[in-house]
């Protein structure tokens, strides 16, 4: 065969590998190796690669044995201090089987470099760093870490740390009243003032001078303000001030530090203990940050609340912390992330977690509902999934920094009492404090925890938090004094008349009464406080103690001294009433050492202003026994109980109820609860007052004084048996029990099915922060039909429209997710996310390349070029490129050129 010359004068057509022969261009070649086209008409053989630097190349030798990643140059607003040349490159790698993440820059004595590290951010060989130089900083993701971020601040100074905002770790800290300080509260009510009484509760956030906001801290303990006072039933007392202390701001990189400004504070005040519907945490003041550097319990940051709440602003949780991700991008200030990771976040590293659902089916909503759940481990019979209790109990109760409870908000550390435990039965009993229990709703709690196993996978509660306030599981037997789950008795309801836990004392003869203390007298007495009769003291010793647990275990901080053979006792005048309620219970907590060999009237009701004329629950002596009765002082007639006889040195709860037509006695003497109903209808009459004494020879204290009206438990009623014994063991008086019905565990409680901690995937997702924000809301995401493989910015290719767009790239989809409006609206708007291409869309992820307003990359098509004009298929009926994920690219604006190879590096192509 005959060979034919053709003359060629141009190249413009450049390499055509897949047509024949003869049928190429006048202007195309065949096979053209180390051979390219710079200009149009002239073809270039290549040489060997120039050394940008050998400088550069020594320092990257030194510091990797294998260079992974390299990024784009990155020319910071200012310079760093040391720096000569104007840009940064970035190199990933691995240097004996560390993997490392280094910014090099030129100084006066040529290349240098400092390894970036940042606070749980660990680099592993699963590490697939994707560089991204953004608007305002350089974005790292790699699959396996929290996306994270360098930048050279306008002082010259490096910085690096993770996106987001972290919630606070401390609770605001509140100081319970012992004392009383009338500045404390408002009684003019044409003044300011914060709240009307109640129960309080806060949180508080970080806020940059921005605005933007971090998720909550753990909320407060109660601070328990119900000093109520009532004037004709309305309130004529307000709180003025609460007093909070030992803020902190989260562990954030520098820059973000520097940008934070504020505390936003979040409160709600519950008027009861025992009140109808839930409260919710709303907005109450803006404080200045006063003290960034400390880092434990206690810090420089306090302030006083002053301001009412404001409606319907509410504290959000939906400010989250960058997630784990593989491709980011920053556009119009919004960092945009894609293909994400997401796993449940509690403010510790645990292993496991289990949702336990504690069902409120009564109509109430509880405050500080202490529940107590028996938490059954591997080999019981409905075990929570590997969860041992030898884990955590031996002899002692150990690895407590490995295990805690969360509140709902997976925030919060619930206080925690261990009341024993079985490693031959598998179970450990706890007394768990819940701040908010609602009515008719399941509320969620989480038990977390690392096994033995595992812990060296996993770190731990800091020691600083490894306190009772922060979730410590308590050995009640060793470490009742930290404990913060029992305290006072609340006011319950609006039907509590008295409510004295004897723990403020305001003057030397008087007992504020809680549920109402106004200061009105009738003859010379007060109508609502208590006083104290005939030399009747108070007492530094607390006596009212936990029945489940026994009589050592007490709470508070006073008890009231009455000797009553001195003529010494607590006397409440008519609380405003004209006859005793038809329905109601009274109750105290006693304790005394002798007897007196009489008959003793322990809670005494008087009517109608005459000696012996109502009712009471006395000790009747009949020498020499001495035996609990009812006494209905009208017949002066004793009806003796078959409660097991009172003891020469008692220490008892005791409540009696009544309703028109039985009486019921309850007795707890931290031994045995007893209880007897009466068929027997009390003496009815206008109120005259209301006496708490003694039976005590030689000391007796009295402590948690309580009336109620319009009720009556039932000593005959199994149902109001078990609410009686849950009010003396400081419980929620719950009509229907959560928890320990004190026969049987786990009453209305549900346990899901334990949970490894861990990421999960969301391929297909993307997550977007705020303008010029670096939280992630929750709310801010959309998801494409298939895991993502890329995202890049680019402008519009829309003719005559302009925005802010970036291009998403799945295997076989192109998407344009438009910035346009607010990120808070862009998840709804169907039209923020645009498909626009299929089967043209991203094979290698690393070939994707932005130059000007244009794109390349290969597909498995082949080469792509997206440009205003349009998409081209640009290596069409030219070239057969393999596929092959791993193939690489770059686009050299010296050259012009797009430059493509495959992941071998054996074979390149150029555009």
């Amino acid at each position: 065969m005959k060979n034919i010359r053709i003359p060629l004068d141009r190249f413009d057509g450049g390499l055509n590998e897949v047509a024949r022969p003869n049928i190429l261009g006048q202007s195309e070649v065949q096979t053209c190796e180390n051979y390219e086209i710079r200009q149009p008409g002239q073809l270039h053989r290549r040489t060997e690669p120039d050394t940008y630097s050998s400088g550069l190349n020594t320092r990257l030798a030194a510091i990797f044995d294998t260079v992974l990643v390299m990024s784009e140059p990155y020319y910071p607003e200012t310079l760093k201090t040391d720096m000569t040349g104007d840009f940064i490159l970035f190199f990933f790698g691995e240097k004996a089987g560390a993997y490392l993440l280094y910014a090099f820059y030129e100084e006066a004595a040529g290349w240098t470099e400092t390894v970036i590290t940042i606070d749980g951010v660990t680099y592993t060989s699963e590490s697939d760093m994707w560089v991204t130089i953004g608007e305002d900083r350089v974005l790292f993701t790699d699959g396996i870490n929290p996306a994270h971020y360098y930048l050279i601040n306008y002082d010259g100074d490096a910085v690096s740390g993770k996106l987001g905002i972290p919630a606070p770790l401390n609770k605001a800290s509140v100081t319970q009243i012992t004392s009383w300080d009338a500045q404390d509260w408002e009684e003019n009510a044409d003044n300011a003032y914060m709240s009307a009484p109640g129960l309080v509760q806060c949180l508080y956030t970080a806020v940059t001078k921005d605005g933007e906001e971090s998720n909550p801290s753990p909320l407060s303990e109660t601070l328990d303000m119900q000093f109520f006072k009532l004037l004709a039933g309305d309130d004529a007392r307000w709180i003025n001030k609460v007093n909070i202390s030992n803020l902190i701001v989260p562990n954030v990189s520098s820059d973000i530090m520097d940008k934070l400004k504020y505390f936003n504070i979040y409160y709600r005040v519950i008027r009861y203990s025992e009140g109808k519907a839930p409260v919710a945490l709303q907005f109450g003041q803006q404080f200045e940050i006063i003290d960034k550097t400390s880092t434990g319990l206690t810090t420089g940051n306090s302030y006083t609340l002053t301001v009412e709440a404001s409606l319907g602003e509410y504290a959000s949780y939906e400010n989250d912390v960058a997630p784990v991700a593989r491709y980011a991008v920053q556009n119009a200030g919004v960092i945009t992330l894609a293909n994400v990771k997401k796993k449940i976040r509690f403010p510790w590293d645990f292993e496991y977690s289990c949702e336990i659902k504690l069902n409120n089916l009564d109509s109430k909503t509880y405050v500080d509902a202490v529940v107590k759940i028996r938490l059954y481990g591997t080999g019981a019979a409905s075990p929570i999934d590997n969860f041992l209790i030898n884990d955590f109990a031996s002899t002692i109760l150990r690895r407590h920094q490995r295990i805690r409870m969360f509140d709902t908000d997976i925030t919060t550390p619930l206080s925690i009492v261990v009341n024993g435990w079985s490693l031959g039965s598998y179970y450990m009993d706890v007394f768990v404090k819940i701040p908010q229990l609602e009515a008719g709703a399941s509320h969620s709690i989480y038990l977390c925890w690392t096994t033995e196993a595992n812990e060296a996978n996993y770190s731990y509660v800091p020691v600083v938090y490894q306190v009772a306030e922060y979730g410590r599981f308590i050995d009640a037997a060793l470490w009742w004094a930290e404990q913060t789950v029992f305290t006072n008795e609340k006011v319950f309801d609006v039907n509590t008349l008295i409510l004295s836990p004897c723990n403020v004392e305001v003057v030397s003869d008087e007992v504020i009464n809680k549920a109402n203390d106004s200061d009105e007298e009738d003859t010379g007495h007060y109508i609502y406080r208590g006083e104290l009769i005939g030399g009747a003291s108070w007492d530094s010793s607390p006596i009212a103690a936990i029945p489940e647990l026994g009589s050592g275990y007490t709470i508070g901080e006073k008890s009231i001294d009455a000797i009553t053979a001195s003529g010494e006792y607590l006397k409440y005048f008519t609380l405003g009433l004209t006859e005793i309620p038809g329905s109601g219970c009274v109750g105290m907590r006693l304790k005394h050492t002798g007897l007196q060999a009489v008959s003793r009237q322990l809670i005494y009701i008087s009517i109608d202003g005459v000696s012996l004329k109502g009712f009471a629950l006395a000790i009747h002596y009949n020498a020499p026994d001495y035996t609990w009765a009812f006494y209905d002082v009208d017949t002066t007639t004793y009806t003796d109980l078959s409660i097991t006889a009172p003891t020469t040195n008692g220490n008892y709860f005791l409540m009696i109820s009544w309703n028109g037509s039985k009486i019921s006695v309850f007795i707890h003497n931290y031994t045995t609860f007893e209880y007897e109903e009466i068929t027997q209808a009390i003496t009815i009459g206008t109120l005259d007052n209301i006496n708490f004494s003694t039976p005590g020879s030689t000391a007796a204290n009295i402590d948690q004084v309580f009336f109620k009206k319009n009720v009556y438990y039932s000593a005959g009623g199994a149902n109001d048996i078990i609410t009686v014994r849950n009010i003396a063991n400081f419980m929620p008086a719950m009509e229907t029990i959560v928890g320990y019905d004190y026969s049987t565990y786990n009453n209305n409680i549900t346990f899901e099915d334990s949970k490894l901690i861990e990421l999960k995937e969301y391929k297909n997702m993307i997550v977007w922060s705020d303008i010029n924000g670096v939280n992630f809301p929750d709310l801010y995401f959309k998801r494409v039909t298939e895991p993502i493989n890329a995202i890049i910015s680019a402008p519009s290719f829309l003719k005559y429209q302009y925005e802010n767009t970036n291009i998403i790239f799945t295997r076989n989809t192109i998407s344009r997710f438009i910035l346009s409006g607010t990120p808070d609206g862009w998840r709804a708007q169907t039209e923020s996310l645009v498909g626009e291409y299929k089967q043209v869309a991203l094979l290698a992820n690393k070939t994707l390349v932005k130059w000007k307003d244009t794109l390349f990359w290969l597909s498995e098509s082949g080469a792509i070029m997206w440009s205003p004009e349009g998409l081209k298929l640009i290596s069409k009926n030219r070239i057969e490129i393999e596929i092959d994920e791993d193939a690489i690219a770059f686009f050299s604006p010296i050259r012009n050129q797009y430059i493509v190879s495959d992941g071998g590096l054996s074979r390149t192509y150029n555009y």
